[in-house]
């Protein structure tokens, strides 16, 4: 309990001192930092995703700059690669310590975690795509074809191999 008074003290102190510099109230202050947070700018974002960084845990430099990388537009994309960074990092960090052990036990659990935790950014990785439209449309294209009794049908591409014959088959 005593932590989190001990926060909410550092952040009165913070906001007064902001208030201080500035020559405004704390309400103007809080107002102004509000009115900032919901706009969608690129620096907005830049901020939220700077904040969930520090939240999650001290994310190392690599780790912000896949964020960075990744380009969020939103804050829903902001997140998601938060997410896919942390998934990411912590997967290496997994493979690292699973060479490094000499026990089998220690082994077969951090490849397990490894293994999950890149399963986890692959899909991320798809759900990003997806909230960017970047997921190809599949197109499936069905003709009438008849096959008489004792004839013969292909289904699916054909090639010809390549030798300049135009023949369709």
């Amino acid at each position: 309990m005593r932590h989190g008074e001990n926060r909410e003290e550092q952040q009165s102190q913070a906001l007064q001192q902001s208030a201080a510099v500035n020559g405004k109230t704390p309400a103007a202050v809080r107002d102004h930092e509000s009115s900032a947070r919901s706009a969608t700018t690129d620096e907005s974002v830049a901020t939220l995703l700077k904040g969930q960084a520090l939240a999650v845990g001290n994310l190392n430099r690599a780790a912000l700059r896949l964020v960075k990388r990744i380009h969020p537009r939103n804050e829903i994309e902001g997140m998601l690669a938060v997410q896919m960074s942390g998934a990411y990092s912590l997967a290496v960090e997994m493979l690292r310590r699973a060479q490094q052990t000499d026990r089998v036990d220690f082994l077969a659990v951090y490849g397990n975690l490894a293994a999950k935790l890149l399963r986890v950014f692959a899909a991320q990785t798809e759900a990003l795509a997806r909230l960017r439209g970047q997921t190809g449309q599949q197109v499936v294209r069905v003709e009438h074809v008849t096959v008489e009794a004792g004839g013969q049908a292909v289904v699916g591409a054909i090639s010809t191999g390549g030798t300049g014959d135009d023949t369709k088959i």
